[in-house]
């Protein structure tokens, strides 16, 4: 387990970047990016441990990867 909130944030960045450095090798490589947050501290306790929000379809926003630190 992370040692804080700011260093699960980190460690999910680092393992998305590692699959997009490898995804444009694969058969469809992603066409957006993708930001991970936390999830806000009033929400942690009701919410799973991580969920995604797709990206804008007009690409005006990258996706969101948010990473639940509660416990």
């Amino acid at each position: 387990m992370p040692a804080s909130r700011q260093a699960l944030v980190d460690r999910a960045t680092e393992d998305i970047e590692r699959a997009l450095a490898i995804a444009p090798g694969s058969s469809s490589p992603p066409r957006a990016g993708c930001e991970v947050r936390p999830v806000e501290e009033y929400k942690e306790k009701d919410s799973p441990f991580a969920y995604y929000f797709p990206p804008a379809i007009d690409g005006s926003r990258p996706g969101i990867y948010y990473v639940n630190a509660y416990d």
